[in-house]
């Protein structure tokens, strides 16, 4: 990561299916106009499924287009979702 300048973005308090339509439009937009997208996740306070299924898909989706997405801070709401659904081999967080 040294050398890189980093797009700093934060999802705030919820990432459920009902952002999940707002998030992803945001997180495509992020992906299509930066190389390097730091995403924090400390404030999340509510997550389910939908929103984890939103990070992987966003993960897959700048892969694919050489682009690095990072996930930082995650919250322990959103941490212990991402263990229980086994998602843990799949989203790194630094």
């Amino acid at each position: 990561m040294t050398g890189q300048e980093f797009k700093n973005h934060m999802i705030d308090e919820e990432l459920t299916i009902y952002q999940a339509g707002t998030i992803r439009d945001e997180l495509k937009n992020l992906i299509a106009e930066h190389d390097s997208i730091k995403l924090d996740l400390k404030n999340i306070e509510r997550c389910d499924t939908a929103g984890i299924q939103l990070l992987y898909s966003a993960k897959i989706t700048a892969e694919k287009l050489n682009r690095q997405l990072v996930f930082v801070n995650p919250s322990e709401c959103l941490m212990e979702l991402v263990n229980q659904t086994g998602m843990d081999s799949e989203l790194t967080f630094i």
